[in-house]
């Protein structure tokens, strides 16, 4: 299953803020198989960083770009329109400057890199599961460019893959209400297939950021649970495949949240609750069978000794006999709680929420339930 998150245009040049769309980014690796992030916030970041010229009229076009940003003033733009016109200046000098310069720029762009939590993401883009789209509007000057670039470019990117119709969209607040007017407009047409396709995203998402301590969750975490828990992952597809017909609302429209939290309370937390309580009783078919294995004495005391077994009537040895035919069911019923424990643990398993319940118990640092069923 292929996904894209679109995260709309930054509210400021640098460092511009992914914060809105990490938690769409990490629900998308817990859903699909292979995530595209679609965002001018994350594009700037990655065309500046690789935009790194090593001439002093490249690098003064950038300086000059972000100069407000850096607190340079106008000393970047004035300086290259001196070397511009080509009058006289110490090259050492200008060089010197230029690079003392770019040297604080380019730790500002770390910075902002690490702030913005792109660098978050980069373990998701090494494993292959993440891509982050470039947006394709060549090479950056000014950060101001780029975003007027950008929102054209991103709409289009944004409409051509809810238009294609094989990827799932995940989009935030901003472009779902840009996509509602548009489609409203009808400069942009969803058939209901796709519109299904969206809404299934939409409540997976939902349900997926209402795990226990989701918002703390590195993508390394995200990835390793992921990974984890691939088995059960078709079968919560599916479930939320049957709970997205449920909702009549597209899911950019205003009132998919309150449809798609109508689900979460009324099909999906019951269902997980039930898996809960299946859990807590496989917990004590285990716990039972562990007593049976270690300590059987303490369900039928065997210990006769020997002599007064010899020297019984025999009524007293029948009874012994009696004795050792009850630890030998003792013994018989310990391996059938054992497979209890194991029928129970593939039965909770089975669950079509299992995935949900799983992932929310591995977020919390519990690996007792895996995806993988026991050999």
């Amino acid at each position: 299953m292929d996904l894209t998150v679109g995260v709309g245009p930054p509210r400021s040049a640098l460092p511009p803020d992914l914060s809105v769309g990490l938690p769409l980014v990490k629900a998308a690796l817990l859903y699909g198989d292979r995530v595209t992030l679609c965002s001018p916030a994350a594009s700037l970041l990655l065309r500046l960083e690789e935009h790194n010229p090593c001439d002093v009229p490249g690098r003064l076009a950038v300086l000059a770009g972000l100069a407000d940003d850096l607190g340079l003033g106008d000393g970047p733009a004035r300086l290259a329109h001196v070397v511009g016109i080509g009058r006289h200046l110490d090259a050492e000098v200008v060089r010197l400057t230029v690079d003392a310069w770019w040297g604080r720029y380019r730790r500002a762009l770390q910075e902002a890199v690490v702030e913005s939590g792109l660098a978050e993401l980069a373990p998701a883009v090494e494993a292959q599961r993440l891509t982050i789209e470039t947006l394709g509007v060549g090479a950056v000057a000014r950060p101001s460019d780029f975003a007027e670039a950008a929102a054209e470019t991103y709409a289009a990117a944004v409409a051509d893959a809810i238009a294609r119709g094989d990827a799932t969209p995940l989009l935030d607040g901003p472009t779902a209400e840009a996509l509602r007017d548009a489609t409203e407009a009808g400069r942009v047409g969803v058939s209901e297939p796709r519109a299904h396709r969206a809404r299934d995203g939409g409540l997976a998402a939902h349900v997926l950021q209402r795990l226990p301590l989701f918002d703390r969750a590195t993508v390394p975490e995200v990835l390793d649970v992921r990974a984890d828990l691939d088995g059960p992952l078709a079968r919560f597809r599916g479930a939320v495949d049957e709970f997205a017909a449920e909702v009549a609302s597209a899911a950019w429209d205003p009132d998919f949240a309150v449809e798609a939290e109508r689900v979460y309370r009324q099909r999906v937390a019951p269902a997980v609750a039930e898996i809960e309580d299946a859990v807590a009783s496989v917990g004590y078919l285990r716990e039972l069978a562990t007593r049976y294995a270690e300590r059987p004495q303490q369900f039928v005391p065997l210990a006769v000794p020997a002599l007064t077994v010899a020297l019984a009537a025999p009524d007293v040895l029948a009874q012994t006999v009696a004795a050792s035919l009850a630890g030998l069911s003792v013994v018989a019923n310990g391996a059938q709680a054992g497979w209890a424990v194991a029928d129970g643990r593939r039965a909770v398993r089975a669950r079509r929420l299992f995935f949900v319940y799983a992932a929310g118990r591995r977020l919390q640092g519990d690996r007792s339930w895996r995806g993988r069923a026991p050999r």
